[in-house]
């Protein structure tokens, strides 16, 4: 059995990358905050993007060959909030960006709420090998 430290220091396979992002909402789904809690995200543009109601565009540094996992928490800003479910409509980032759906319990693409935030994990293969 391995201890807590050595499960703390253990390392991604050579060419993967965590990449961990926090984005919070404002009103009428507005991104008011993208803070990077792992590198990679553009620095030349605004990195999280609304073009639609419900439609985000998350633009990375750099095209990456493959996205090879995902997953996503996500922290209701009010108690009374109804459920939302983010959809990645994109699987392939070569063009280095990502975009993504939020929708109700009906699938009707929707805004987060004020205060909402949407934290994202995402696997990314730097090197073409797991395809």
């Amino acid at each position: 059995m391995r201890s807590a430290d050595s499960m703390a220091q253990e390392r991604n396979p050579e060419g993967i990358r965590i990449m961990r992002v926090q984005i919070t909402f404002g009103a009428s789904g507005a991104v008011v905050m993208t803070p990077p809690i792992g590198m990679g995200l553009s620095d030349t543009t605004p990195p999280v993007q609304s073009a639609n109601p419900g439609q985000y565009t998350v633009t990375l540094e750099r095209p990456v060959p493959n996205l090879i996992g995902f997953m996503q928490g996500w922290q209701r800003a009010s108690s009374g909030a109804a459920p939302l479910r983010f959809e990645l409509l994109t699987n392939n980032i070569t063009n280095g960006i990502l975009v993504f759906e939020c929708k109700n319990s009906s699938g009707t693409l929707t805004n987060p709420a004020s205060g909402d935030k949407l934290f994202l994990s995402l696997a990314l293969d730097e090197t073409g090998m797991y395809r």
